[in-house]
């Protein structure tokens, strides 16, 4: 099952703490970070329509952390959500917790190992990995304990859902 960071709720928390840090702690991450840790920490195998695609599920390891709240965030914060701003807002903290997360499972990865694809995965090593048209590498070699972390969710009701 994904997980999803309620943006809007860190946003909150962030305001409300605002007052009472200092510079120094307002540029830190670490808090916003464990998320992605906890999430990643109990990685669960899709369970879907047989024993074939349980079995991909095992080799791939895919997961779907994701945002929740990213409207809520961006009224807070007083971004319009059509803006250029509000594109921008979308993508950095996407790039954050696509970050984030793919160093936890690469931690993962030292600690437990790899998913089981992963020399023939686009994260796989030279002589293995999957390359596109051209032959070329698709991603830098990078070892994951999942193939995919991050996931965007075709709607807005995982909120809704979640409470």
């Amino acid at each position: 099952m994904p997980g999803h960071e309620s943006s809007g709720c860190a946003v909150r928390r962030e305001v409300e703490r605002e007052a009472e840090q200092t510079e120094q702690e307002k540029g830190g991450k670490s808090e916003r970070r464990l998320p992605a840790r906890q999430c990643l920490g109990h990685e669960k195998t899709k369970a879907g329509a047989g024993a074939e695609i349980t079995d991909l599920a095992n080799r791939i390891r895919r997961i779907g952390l994701g945002l929740m709240g990213f409207a809520d965030m961006l009224v807070r914060l007083g971004i319009p959500y059509d803006s250029a701003e509000g594109v921008e807002m979308g993508r950095r903290v996407m790039e954050f917790l696509d970050v984030e997360s793919k160093k936890e499972s690469e931690r993962l990865a030292k600690e437990r190992g790899a998913f089981p694809e992963w020399a023939r995965s686009i994260w796989g090593p030279d002589e293995t990995c999957a390359r596109d048209a051209d032959g070329k590498r698709i991603r830098p070699m990078q070892m994951l304990r999942n193939c995919n972390v991050t996931t965007i969710a075709p709607t807005g009701t995982i909120s809704i859902i979640a409470g």
